[in-house]
């Protein structure tokens, strides 16, 4: 038997672990072997010109064997291990192996070894226990529980594979995470969906630090993400790859790329404003200023920069239009005006003023310019069944991307307090999966939480379970017939779990927005993380909130929104309630301040503020992974 970690604390020990208990006639003849393979991408073989790595190298540094990989660009990584004997004991022999991989550097064994030693010098009883404190605390940092065993657990898996995938100063969460399978169709970053799918539930889950590697990302490839775009435009301007690239953040020649391999209509240009919507939501769900200063502020402007270079100002009707550009994965016809555009560029230029005037108060030379452009951006293209996928083009082909809908959701640029809004929201997100022959596994996750902003709390559900059934392996990974395995959907559904319980925005906070009462019970969340920088406890009893815990961290002002019946009432009482339309209440708690909010009528029973995790149902226990 054996038993295998990847030690959480790497920074005592940046070291993996495997022990070996041999038994019976294999105790003392364990016999372990090191075999590597080719530094080849799977690229390799999309790629006739691909120039192969130079084998690997095998040394041995202070009795630690070592595998140094040297790379074209001059620079190498390396493997370490070295084999422990632990003794034996009543015919049972006890062995570990310290392994070390060492990040893309200049010496990678150096490094690797030293990580091996310090690995040996601490122990494997003393690695496992700090191992084991690691995740205790990372778990308790938010909790969330509900009745249905099998999609509760679906849900901690993905906050496991989270952190086991990335950390604040490791590489970005790309397609696959440590996961890597050799043939894989998805070595890569995909910057179309798949990178910001992955990150969404970090927010709300209160899980901050993890998605730091995002932003630190786009931080440390701004020089790369200037080259993406025609030279004429990398004074002031910046793009994230149209389709797929390497960690390097470089547009490639493989797919959806513009004129001379650059990011550049006719081809996908947004995908950089979409990115730099998480570094965003970073900022809300944190206030801290740092992040605006620092990096998303110089980051969004270049984004929205290079819109004002290819935007259409004829001056005919005073309208700003955009030329063609491609909406992800439509497979109908190109168009001026592209809806996936107009929305980011719409979200981009609100958020640079907003940004620039507002928070950092700085003096801006391209303000009046920003400001131009979102007073005089044209309209969204509409027809009789919503959002089109650009001018002149209708949404005619089903497809699985809701590339067309970004001003509902991922942007939320619709004013649900508007009853003509919501209703082209509603059309539109209707008229999209009706068509639904081409509609797979991804799309779902989007599905539910747009149903949980309108309110509808089955679609809400169903979606996810669908997905669940139909898309996701034993392994809680995402596939597509036989595409191969993908990692983005599966905490993309996590996320719209948290949204059924959590909703929030600049304008509130909503609790249990999608949460199906015909289908879940038992329903709890303790210490979700919302807009504002407030961290949100609640529970939900006989169909009803029950209470709701609001601590705020940095002061702002706060519109709760939920179904407790009025009049309310708050603890401790010197925090005051204003109430609007027997829906909602606005709160204002000075930084570090708490309060718990219930209903104050005589016919509801006293709160019970205990949360306890749900029983569930037995027969779903241990529901994912492999059995028999």
């Amino acid at each position: 038997m054996f038993r295998a970690f990847a030690n959480s604390r790497y920074d005592i020990a940046d070291s993996m672990l495997i022990e070996l208990n041999a038994t019976g006639g294999e105790a003392g003849k364990t016999v372990w072997e090191w075999v590597p393979a080719p530094a080849d991408s799977t690229w390799a073989t999309r790629d006739k010109t691909y120039v192969h790595n130079p084998p690997p190298e095998q040394s041995v540094i202070n009795g630690i064997n070592v595998t140094t990989q040297r790379h074209l660009s001059g620079n190498s990584h390396a493997l370490a291990f070295r084999i422990e004997d632990l003794g034996s004991q009543n015919g049972t022999s006890w062995s570990v192996m310290h392994i070390s991989i060492s990040p893309v550097v200049k010496d990678g064994a150096t490094l690797a070894a030293k990580n091996v030693m310090q690995s040996m010098q601490t122990g494997l009883n003393g690695l496992a226990a700090l191992h084991r404190d690691w995740w205790h605390q990372y778990y308790s940092v938010s909790f969330l529980t509900f009745n249905d065993t099998r999609i509760e657990s679906f849900y901690w898996i993905q906050m496991y594979k989270l952190a086991s995938g990335t950390r604040s100063d490791r590489i970005v969460y790309d397609l696959m995470g440590p996961w890597f399978i050799d043939g894989t169709g998805w070595p890569d970053l995909h910057w179309d969906l798949n990178v910001q799918l992955t990150y969404y539930p970090l927010f709300t889950s209160n899980r901050l630090s993890i998605a730091e590697s995002l932003h630190k990302l786009l931080d440390n490839n701004l020089e790369h993400l200037i080259e993406n775009v025609p030279q004429q435009y990398r004074n002031d301007s910046a793009a994230a790859p149209s389709g797929a690239s390497s960690l390097e953040c470089l547009e490639t020649c493989y797919w959806n790329y513009g004129p001379d391999c650059l990011t550049a209509p006719p081809t996908v240009v947004g995908n950089l404003l979409w990115t730099c919507q998480l570094y965003w939501l970073h900022y809300r769900y944190s206030l801290n200023t740092s992040l605006l200063s620092d990096g998303l502020y110089p980051l969004l402007s270049r984004a929205v920069n290079f819109y004002t270079h290819f935007q259409v100002d004829n001056g005919s009707d005073h309208v700003i239009h955009l030329p063609i550009t491609f909406s992800p994965e439509y497979p109908g016809p190109k168009g001026p005006d592209t809806n996936y555009d107009l929305a980011l560029y719409r979200w981009g230029l609100k958020t640079i003023v907003h940004i620039a005037k507002d928070l950092l108060h700085k003096n801006e030379p391209r303000l009046s310019v920003w400001e131009d452009s979102l007073a005089r951006l044209t309209d969204y293209p509409v027809d009789q069944n919503g959002y089109m996928i650009a001018r002149g083009v209708p949404f005619a082909i089903s497809h699985r991307h809701f590339s067309h809908l970004f001003m509902v959701w991922p942007l939320n640029l619709v004013d649900w307090s508007n009853k003509s809004e919501v209703n082209l929201a509603e059309k539109s997100v209707d008229h999209w999966i009706g068509m639904g022959s081409s509609l797979t596994g991804f799309c779902r996750p989007a599905v539910s939480v747009m149903s949980s902003l309108m309110g509808r709390r089955h679609s809400a559900f169903s979606n996810i379970t669908f997905l669940l059934d139909k898309y996701i392996l034993p392994n809680t990974f995402y596939h597509e017939g036989e595409n191969g395995e993908c990692g983005e959907t599966p905490p993309m559904a996590a996320s719209a779990i948290q949204d059924m319980m959590l909703l929030s925005s600049k304008d509130g906070l909503w609790i249990f927005p999608g949460v199906d009462d015909t289908v879940l019970q038992d329903v709890a969340f303790h210490q979700l993380r919302a807009e504002g920088a407030f961290l949100v406890s609640s529970k939900r009893v006989s169909g009803r909130t029950d209470w709701v815990f609001i601590q705020s961290e940095k002061g702002e002002p706060c519109t709760l929104y939920s179904d407790m019946k009025f009049p309310l009432k708050a603890e401790p009482n010197t925090v005051q309630l204003h109430s609007f339309n027997n829906d909602s209440v606005s709160i204002e708690l000075k930084p570090g301040r708490s309060v718990v909010v219930y209903s104050a009528a005589q016919d509801v029973p006293p709160p019970d503020f205990t949360i306890r995790p749900s029983p569930g149902n037995k027969k779903y226990y241990n529901f994912w992974g492999l059995h028999g």
